[in-house]
This record gives structure tokens, C-alpha cells and sequence, in this order.
């Protein structure tokens, strides 16, 4: 009796919090036909029932926060997450579908504003960026969807970068997320693209010591002669015996290969660094 009456005593935005990220929708819904805020925030971190419930994966909830017009684009107060880079990062695909409004449960309508797929937290990065870096394939595709089919979203936040110049192709390829390596590149993720240190993709595979990552992205083209800002090419950072004798091969015949054209300034894709 005494629980009871401590959660009567309770705001509803607080028990909407904790119904959301229970996963209770019938709490849920008791209290959204009482008028709790769909959109109130917990004061120490800003997280909206939207956040909580995509982040615990609990798509009816995330559906019935919607369909009472939960905004899917709000940040956090503490990393300026959203909830749709909570749901990337955690790997809650449905979730996912259901922000961006790419499922069939019947949410989908032309009075509801859905998750953009390009928002960024504090450090600039994307939901893209989070779930290429721990491999979510599912998640990824459904992101690369939507932002081939969104207008006036560039097909270049394929290779959206944090503020150091981590692109979704680089953490892919840091944490030897093949899947996630390959889906990118079909998307037309750079393999040029460079971080802050001046450092790409292959750098961070080799670093890595993901010898299949380190031929996936040779195999679409990434070049093996890309210095750092520290001088050191791909084979240099390699950490492991196998990865630099794969990139010191790929080295051997790109050069045999630019030997064999005749130079023309115009022409010659040799990357001159």
C-alpha cells in the first residue's frame, strides 16, 4: 500500500519515464489518455519516454508515443542523443523502422513527423555512425535507405563525420565490423576520406589487425601508399604480421601499377602526399 501511494504521489511526465522504459504499455496508455506529457524529460538528463522506450527496444511503445505526437528529433540534455541514435546504437532495428516511420504497424501517416536520419549528438555523431560502429546491419540498412529516399539529405552523409573526422566507413572498419564495412561501401562511403590525423579507413583496419576488412576496402579501391600526418602509411600502423604483408602486396602492385601508365597530371589517380 504504502508503493502504491508513493506512485500516486508521483508526477505523470515521471511515471510516463518509467512506464516508457519498462516497456508497460498499458501504463503507458493510461497515462497518455490522462494527459502526461508525451514529450516531459527527466531533469538530469533530458531523456524523453521516447528516449527511454527506444533504447530499451519497446516498439509498441515507441508506436503509441508517436501516434500522441512525441517529437522523434529531441536531444538529450547529457550527449544530445536522440532517440532514433539510441535505437542505432543499441541495435533495436524495429525501433528504428518505427522512427523513421519504415514499417507497416500502421504509425505511418502524413500528420506524423518521424526521426531524421541525419541528426547528430554533441560530438556530431550520427545514428549511422553508431550503428556502423558496433556492426548493426539491419539498423545500418534501414538508415541507408532512408537517406537515399529523403529529400534534400546529401548522399554524401553516407560519410557524415564526428568532430575528429571519424567516419561510419572508419568505425566500421576500426572495430572489424565487416557487414557493416561492406553495406557502406555499396552505399558509396569514401574509402578517402580522412580523420583529423590525417589517417583513413584502411589506417584504422590495419591498426586494428582486421585482415578482412583490410581486403574489402583494397578491393574497392582504398589506397595503400595514404600517409598520416605522422608519415605512416596503412602497413606502418599495421598490428598484426598478416595485415602488413596484405598491404605491403596491395602497395607493391599499385605502384606497378601507375609504373605501367604514362604520367599525365590530369589523369594519374596516384594520391601524391
Amino acid at each position: 500500500m504504502a508503493e502504491e501511494a508513493a506512485q500516486s504521489d508521483k508526477p505523470h511526465f515521471s511515471l510516463l519515464l518509467e512506464a516508457a522504459a519498462a516497456g508497460d504499455t498499458t501504463a503507458v496508455s493510461s497515462l497518455l489518455r490522462a494527459c502526461a506529457a508525451v514529450d516531459a524529460c527527466n531533469s538530469s538528463t533530458g531523456f524523453t519516454p521516447l528516449m527511454k522506450a527506444s533504447h530499451a527496444g519497446h516498439v509498441a511503445i515507441v508506436h503509441l508515443l508517436l501516434s500522441h505526437g512525441a517529437n522523434a528529433n529531441a536531444h538529450d540534455e547529457l550527449n544530445g542523443s536522440t532517440a532514433l541514435i539510441l535505437a542505432a546504437a543499441a541495435g533495436h532495428a524495429h525501433c528504428a523502422a518505427a522512427l523513421l516511420g519504415m514499417d507497416d504497424n500502421g504509425t505511418s501517416s502524413a500528420s506524423l513527423i518521424f526521426a531524421s536520419p541525419v541528426e547528430r549528438d554533441a560530438e556530431g555523431r550520427s545514428p549511422l555512425l553508431y550503428a556502423a560502429r558496433r556492426g548493426h546491419g539491419d539498423v545500418l540498412r534501414l538508415l541507408l535507405e532512408r537517406i537515399a529516399a529523403t529529400p534534400g539529405v546529401l548522399a554524401t552523409a553516407v560519410d557524415g563525420a564526428d568532430e575528429t573526422g571519424l567516419t561510419p566507413l572508419m568505425a566500421a572498419a576500426q572495430n572489424g565490423k565487416v557487414e557493416a564495412v561492406q553495406l557502406l561501401l555499396t552505399a558509396n562511403a569514401s574509402v578517402w576520406a580522412r580523420e583529423a590525423t590525417g589517417a583513413t579507413a584502411l589506417h584504422a583496419a590495419a591498426r586494428s589487425a582486421h585482415l578482412d576488412v583490410v581486403r574489402t576496402l583494397l578491393a574497392a579501391g582504398a589506397r595503400a601508399d595514404v600517409a598520416d600526418e605522422d608519415g605512416c602509411l596503412p602497413d606502418d600502423v599495421a598490428a598484426s604480421e598478416e595485415v602488413r604483408a596484405a598491404l605491403s602486396v596491395a602497395l607493391e602492385e599499385q605502384y606497378e601499377h601507375w609504373s605501367e601508365k604514362s604520367y599525365d597530371s590530369q589523369q594519374d589517380d596516384r594520391p601524391w602526399h
